[in-house]
């Protein structure tokens, strides 16, 4: 199954510019986001089954997933999570 790593995206995105994370421009993680969803829509828009990977961040995938549920269903899995982050976690089972 095709996966798509929003962390590799970005890490393509750097590459190509040939510069440092800390001198790419403010917008570049809004862009990368929009990218990474635009890549998992178009995939589920083809009805096309997709392993997506990305750090959760709930301000960041609450507007967007809406319209990747339009598509198809989708799972969440989540690696376990100590400390802090097991207290605050929302994804369910963590």
């Amino acid at each position: 199954m095709p996966v798509i790593s929003r962390d590799e995206i970005k890490e393509g995105y750097v590459n190509t510019h040939g510069v440092k994370h800390d001198q790419l421009p403010p917008a570049t993680n809004g862009m990368v986001s929009n990218f990474f969803f635009e890549m998992v829509n178009q995939y589920l828009a083809g009805k096309i089954s997709v392993v997506i990977e990305a750090a959760f961040q709930h301000k960041v995938w609450e507007p967007r997933v809406p319209r990747s549920l339009s598509w198809a269903p989708l799972s969440l899995l989540c690696a376990p999570l100590t400390g802090w982050w097991r207290q605050n976690a929302i994804c369910s089972g963590a």
